[in-house]
């Protein structure tokens, strides 16, 4: 039930966004414990973006901007707190700058950002 209210109030948001001429875009921001070759959660990014494709909605997929930033740690709040700090909260920032720049702007294209 949850993963599927997830979805439909996605596609409600996006509804909107069309209905009010408001641009909806999806950021996937990695969980920031294991950024190696082997991330836990690459089938839900992948999942994810399906959702995106699948509702038209532009996704950018940060994982490839942090993958190998190691230690991962240097990323944390705290050494007991592993939420997006100061530098981390500046490379999600970056990243979407990126995709967005790389296609003019333009929401309209799915995108993975690479470093």
């Amino acid at each position: 039930p949850g993963w599927l209210s997830a979805k439909a109030a996605l596609a409600q948001l996006v509804q909107i966004g069309r209905e009010h001429d408001i641009p909806v875009m999806m950021v996937i921001i990695p969980e920031i414990h294991d950024l190696s070759d082997t991330y836990p959660f690459a089938d839900i990014h992948e999942e994810l973006a399906l959702v995106g494709k699948d509702l038209e909605l532009p996704v950018i997929d940060l994982f490839p901007f942090f993958q190998g930033c190691t230690p991962e740690e240097e990323l944390w709040v705290s050494p007991t707190d592993a939420h997006h700090n100061a530098t981390a909260q500046g490379m999600i920032a970056q990243g979407i700058v990126d995709a967005l720049d790389s296609n003019n702007g333009d929401l309209l294209i799915i995108k993975e950002v690479s470093k």
